[in-house]
């Protein structure tokens, strides 16, 4: 899904619209996977931060702005901005990819500039508007983004107005996830995190029990938590668990999700009420 132009708000105002509905709280993701330009043959061709001139990162940072533009324009409630997983503002903040020499590389201050530029735009053009932020605890690579520094980088986008910062880490795509075993496999990081920031910091990774997520609180380990596959295979899952039944998400981030044929996680019956009734797969059983 995309925010890139105009004529798409319409489409996410009844988005917004059918969320706030049932007082739920939206913000899109806005993220770049790959940076492309055409090359002097006329070919779009893949552009790391080393070779962006200037006036490629002022239309980067524009594009940015115009989507967020665009999702105050729909209704939503803030945005979030993807630095984390190698999409192209993470690669800014990995000296793994940035070797600039310019004001948007060397120091974590300059790295991070790309992203403060972009958050100063955002508020100056959208007020008060929640601006998120999806970082790299670690790159988890020779060279890349060390847990030494992600802090600092959090420290500073949460002075440049960052509303909240989301902990995740390079490689999210973690299987063979069990309850009270290896889930939550982030909260190291966001553990000494929260003793530096001040704004709500968002735990991602492998969750899948309300104990372990209490347990987590309880050791003031992070405020919110963010899931994505057991809503995929069981969509009412928070439903659930509010009505009494704190059985833990049965997902094992097997990540058949990500295909493009099938989606086994979801096929069965959704129920009114959001619960599902899950059909046996057709292959791969568990």
């Amino acid at each position: 899904m995309r925010l890139h132009r105009d004529d798409l708000i319409l489409e996410y105002q009844k988005l917004a619209e059918m969320i706030h509905g049932y007082d739920g709280i939206v913000m899109p993701q806005l993220a770049m996977g790959i940076n492309l330009k055409k090359n002097n043959r006329g070919q779009w061709a893949q552009v790391a931060p080393d070779q962006m001139t200037s006036e490629d990162i002022q239309d980067m940072i524009q594009k940015f702005v115009s989507a967020a533009i665009r999702a105050k324009k729909a209704g939503f409630d803030g945005v979030q901005l993807h630095g984390a997983h190698g999409f192209v503002l993470s690669t800014f903040l990995s000296p793994a990819y940035n070797h600039r020499k310019d004001a948007y590389g060397g120091s974590t201050e300059n790295k991070s500039r790309i992203i403060t530029d972009i958050i100063h735009s955002i508020k100056e053009n959208c007020g008060d508007f929640h601006v998120s932020i999806k970082i790299n605890s670690s790159d988890f690579m020779r060279g890349g983004l060390e847990p030494e520094e992600s802090p600092d980088i959090c420290q500073l986008l949460e002075k440049e107005g960052s509303d909240s910062i989301e902990v995740s880490g390079m490689g999210p795509c973690v299987d063979g996830i069990r309850p009270g075993s290896n889930e939550g496999f982030f909260a190291p990081y966001s553990k000494v995190l929260k003793q530096l920031v001040s704004i709500p910091v968002i735990l991602t990774g492998g969750h899948r029990s309300v104990e372990h997520m209490e347990k987590l609180l309880n050791e003031n380990a992070t405020d919110y938590f963010s899931i994505s596959r057991p809503l995929i295979r069981e969509p009412g899952m928070i439903s659930r668990w509010q009505n009494g039944d704190a059985k833990p998400s049965d997902c094992i981030s097997c990540n058949q999700c990500f295909s493009t044929h099938g989606h086994a996680c979801i096929r069965g019956t959704i129920h009114a009420d959001g619960t599902i009734t899950k059909n046996k797969f057709e292959r791969n059983e568990r």
